[in-house]
């Protein structure tokens, strides 16, 4: 067998060869284009299920009941407390019922309450953001083609950190569940985004590559949480890998993806959360180089039955046989 002549490097070529053939094989059928602000009332366009989160909200929701709760105590013994015994302290020495010694021993110092306050506050922030980021739910629209490909994602409501109530119509979920949603129903949902191929992205190389080389492209057997984050269409060479920093987190929409077991990765979903989350990683490194996806030799394809997905094996990759 014979291989295509490519002068890129291993490692990005590999992992542009995988992306086109994760991407490639999808399941669903095309029919009219929509856009992402476009309503038509005559034809709601159906959304499918790709991923759900199975009901693990105690831990974020009891980390934004105690840091709440934790809060209020701190704003009550900076501005409320520290304040009472301090007057009551000065009270005290000016009726001579205390000595200057004593009173110096009976104030309390204000710095504490600031510091301490200061503290809450940043872990109340973060118990507020991560549950705002953290999503719950992921839909593809079934009028998907090669140019029209849309995602919608869900995360947990404020300020009872609870699912979107579109939800509610599934009774019950295995992990197999066709429950068909329409998009008046999504929409109706202020908590749901929507997002256009390329539109959104893995941040970090890192992880997509582990993605990508050590999981055989396969999400379902990722463990703990995947950051995403919504690329600027302002400009379309950038990827979410390269806007990745602390200023970030304030300036773009970020997500968390948190798997917690293969079930919550719908059947055949696979491939379409890759399509929707590497798409620009795709066009990018097929447009610095065209060859790639060319190679003759079928040997090392594997079909995946259980999600749908073509993988690439690296056994043997890169050696020329005659």
């Amino acid at each position: 067998m014979e291989f295509v002549e490519s002068h890129t490097p291993l490692p990005v070529r590999f992992c542009a060869e995988t992306v086109a053939k994760l991407i490639s094989t999808r399941s669903f059928s095309s029919s009219s284009k929509s856009s992402v602000n476009s309503q038509d009332s005559a034809e709601d366009v159906k959304w499918s299920l790709l991923y759900h989160r199975s009901n693990r909200a105690t831990y974020p929701r009891a980390t934004l009941t105690f840091s709440t709760f934790n809060l209020f105590y701190w704003l009550w013994y900076t501005f409320d407390f520290t304040p009472a015994v301090n007057a009551s302290a000065h009270e005290k020495a000016a009726l001579g019922q205390i000595d200057a010694e004593t009173l110096e021993l009976l104030l309390v110092d204000n710095s504490m309450g600031y510091v301490g306050l200061g503290v809450a506050l940043v872990i109340w922030g973060g118990s507020v953001w991560y549950p705002k980021r953290l999503i719950t739910a992921i839909w593809k629209s079934e009028d998907d083609d090669e140019n029209n490909h849309r995602i919608a994602i869900s995360t947990l409501k404020m300020p009872f950190v609870t699912e979107s109530n579109v939800l509610k119509k599934m009774k019950s979920f295995n992990g197999v569940e066709n429950t068909i949603f329409t998009e008046t129903e999504l929409r109706s949902d202020s908590n749901i985004q929507f997002f256009n191929a390329g539109e959104i992205g893995i941040v970090g190389e890192k992880e997509t590559n582990d993605i990508l080389v050590n999981l055989d492209g396969e999400l379902g057997r990722k463990r703990g949480h995947l950051a995403l984050q919504a690329i600027d269409a302002k400009n379309e060479t950038s990827s979410a890998t390269s806007s990745a920093g602390p200023l970030s987190l304030l300036t773009k929409k970020n997500y968390l993806l948190d798997i917690g077991s293969e079930d919550e990765i719908m059947v055949g979903a696979n491939s379409h959360l890759l399509r929707a989350f590497l798409f620009n990683d795709f066009q990018l490194q097929s447009a610095a180089n065209p060859k790639v996806g060319r190679r003759r030799n079928t040997k090392g394809l594997e079909q995946n039955d259980q999600t749908g997905t073509t993988i690439i094996r690296p056994k043997g990759h890169g050696k020329k046989k005659r």
